[in-house]
């Protein structure tokens, strides 16, 4: 490839986005021990809550980070918009039903334009994008969904979005990996 591009740690990125399901199983193990042992020590719930904003903030800041390294891993001179501004417009509201579109097809786009224009003799193979695709459009269905108050469906695609996007999280990582090689 013609520039440098950083690693993006998988273990690290699948670790934080797998973090909603784990945390909440490692309090429920942890509070059915005490329930067991008969040890009655209850979280003190004034630390529950600034706990609660530090864990917030640091999910939205590992979703900054995950969207800047993953365009900034195809952004060259064939490529109009920097990360910088990749990862800023997917929070200008209403535009960024469009650009989420644009993001992910166009990192799909710009990843397999730079295999084929530099990669094809060194074994990296382009991605395929169902998981790229299937991100945005669940992403704008669940906006809907959760606008008009859709309840059950709302949940369940809301889930679909959460195994949809560590797939393209693992994808992602594998191909920026990929090209470092």
């Amino acid at each position: 490839m013609p520039k440098y591009i950083e690693r993006m740690n998988k273990t690290f990125f699948m670790g934080a986005f797998l973090s909603p399901v784990i945390v909440p199983v490692i309090i429920i193990a942890f509070s059915l021990f005490q329930a067991a042992t008969g040890i009655n020590r209850q979280l003190d719930e004034g630390l529950f809550v600034p706990i609660a904003i530090l864990y917030v903030i640091f999910m939205f800041i590992m979703f900054i980070l995950f969207h800047y390294r993953m365009w900034a891993a195809v952004y060259d001179e064939r490529v109009k918009t920097s990360p910088g501004m990749a990862v800023f417009l997917l929070f200008v509201p209403i535009y960024n039903f469009i650009w989420i579109f644009k993001f992910y097809f166009g990192f799909v786009q710009h990843y397999n334009e730079n295999v084929e224009r530099y990669g094809q003799n060194t074994g990296v193979k382009p991605i395929e994008g169902y998981a790229f695709f299937a991100m945005p459009i669940l992403s704008v269905m669940g906006a809907i969904l959760e606008f008009v108050e859709a309840g059950a469906m709302s949940i369940i695609v809301n889930i679909l979005i959460y195994i949809v996007f560590l797939v393209v999280v693992w994808q992602t990582c594998n191909a920026v990996n990929a090209m470092t090689d």
